[in-house]
């Protein structure tokens, strides 16, 4: 007799739960196709891809690996610590939609470190921020962030350029969205509103006030503090105000940065915190220059997520995880092998004390 599907999750996950992960171990890349194309899955270690795609059928049934809805399956069905469900369509020339799905196992929860929530029962939305949110908030109090996140990643000056580029049925509220935001910023831009900013972003209980600061900072480029403020904000416990920080950062033009400071804050996201910041983070860290002495405080004992990405097929996952890892390497490239990158990883140390 057979044993019931349920039994079998079950008795996979239970099995999963007891297979001790092996620090820098680097899982194998599952592949499968779909009818709309090739579909990779990253961070396996105790699960396989049999036994994920069981789970999804079982906890929704009809439900695949490779529809759009199963990100919420994943993160609230499944337990997995993170996850990310990422479409590349028309990048490849072959007219397939590629899927990629990046995920931290439950039994790897650790890996993912948000910062302290911060615990205010009173907290509100700031009188100064409502000009920006209350627009796109509505009437059952939902928030609809895309309508700003989407601005975020252009500059003021190249949003009416990428206005005119979209679906005539589409420009009227776009305009205005991003119009909206525009305003908001350009009446934010002296250095008292960077100083609030930087507190509001670090220390507000209300995620829409730190939702807000993270906008105003893309005013503020050329400080040092900006940069770190907003990758320190990639581990914040609202997924919208990680949304904004990511953003922004993406806008902000390329100059270099000490990162010294933000060890601890890049060391977690590169080891697997926020699973989908990592990819544009690598290409923060490249535009900024990074310097190859921060190599061993960010990878030793810690390379193995950013190795992952260079099995990836998906366009442009594996050449950020390279051009990261070049850059550490001070110019010097090791190729596409992943196996060579991490020979090199194994060889990092820390300095010893004198």
């Amino acid at each position: 007799m057979s044993m019931p599907l349920s039994h079998r999750i079950l008795r996979r996950a239970a099995l999963a739960s007891t297979i001790a992960l092996l620090p820098g171990a680097v899982s194998a890349q599952a592949r499968y196709e779909s009818p709309d194309g090739p579909v990779e899955v990253m961070g396996l270690r105790t699960w396989t891809l049999p036994m994920l795609r069981d789970s999804i059928r079982h906890y929704v049934p009809g439900q695949e690996l490779h529809d759009a809805a199963c990100q919420v399956t994943l993160r609230e069905k499944l337990g997995f610590a993170d996850a990310q469900v990422m479409y590349y369509s028309g990048m490849t020339g072959d007219g397939k939609r590629h899927l990629l799905i990046k995920l931290v196992e439950p039994a790897a929860r650790s890996r993912v470190q948000w910062n302290p929530a911060i615990l205010d029962r009173g907290a509100s939305l700031r009188p100064g921020n409502a000009e920006l949110l209350l627009p796109i908030t509505d009437s059952t109090g939902g928030v609809h962030i895309r309508r700003v996140a989407f601005w975020l990643q252009f500059a003021v000056e190249e949003r009416a350029a990428a206005v005119a580029r979209m679906p005539e049925a589409m420009r009227a509220e776009a305009r205005a969205d991003a119009d909206r935001l525009s305003a908001f910023q350009r009446a934010r831009a002296t250095e008292s509103h960077r100083r609030m900013a930087l507190e509001a972003l670090s220390g507000d209980a209300f995620w829409g006030n730190r939702y807000a600061a993270a906008t105003v900072l893309a005013n503020f480029g050329a400080h040092d503090s900006t940069w770190l403020a907003l990758v320190h904000a990639l581990r914040d416990p609202n997924e919208g105000v990680r949304g904004a920080a990511l953003g922004v950062l993406g806008s902000l033009p390329p100059r270099s940065i000490d990162w010294r400071p933000a060890i601890d804050d890049l060391r977690a996201l590169l080891g697997g915190t926020n699973v989908s910041g990592i990819g544009p983070l690598m290409r923060v860290l490249v535009k900024t220059r990074i310097a190859p002495e921060l190599a061993a405080p960010l990878l030793q004992d810690n390379a193995d997520w950013v190795l992952e990405h260079l099995r990836v097929a998906a366009p442009m996952v594996a050449g950020d995880a390279r051009a990261l890892l070049r850059q550490l390497n001070g110019g010097a490239d090791l190729g596409s092998s992943p196996e060579a990158w991490s020979e090199w990883a194994s060889r990092l140390s820390l300095p010893q004390p004198r």
